[in-house]
């Protein structure tokens, strides 16, 4: 009987209205990777955004609402998609051409 008032006074949602959600969309493929910067045995990760603006990044750093560094090479940085959004994955290369 104590859930009685929990349901009448919950609200109902439509099941056939997609959940609203704080990801993003395919900002990544406006992300360039520009390089590297190496501090000790630490590579940080340079990317030029859509927007022209610069980020110095590292493993772990989250990118906006929906996006993490991952691991960061001389050669790449892959960026995913954090946990509550879709699982996805792009690899940023220095000639631009960023792939899936």
């Amino acid at each position: 009987m104590l859930w009685v008032p929990a349901l009448v006074c919950s609200e109902l949602r439509n099941p056939f209205i997609p959940l609203a959600t704080t990801c993003s969309s395919g900002v990544p493929d406006e992300w360039r990777f520009m390089g590297v910067v190496r501090q000790g045995a630490m590579l940080q990760g340079i990317i030029r955004t859509g927007s022209g603006q610069w980020l110095r990044v590292i493993e772990g750093d989250e990118l906006g609402d929906s996006w993490r560094v991952g691991p960061v090479s001389e050669h790449q940085m892959i960026v995913r998609r954090v946990a509550a959004c879709s699982a996805q994955e792009h690899i940023l290369l220095p000639s631009g051409r960023n792939e899936t």
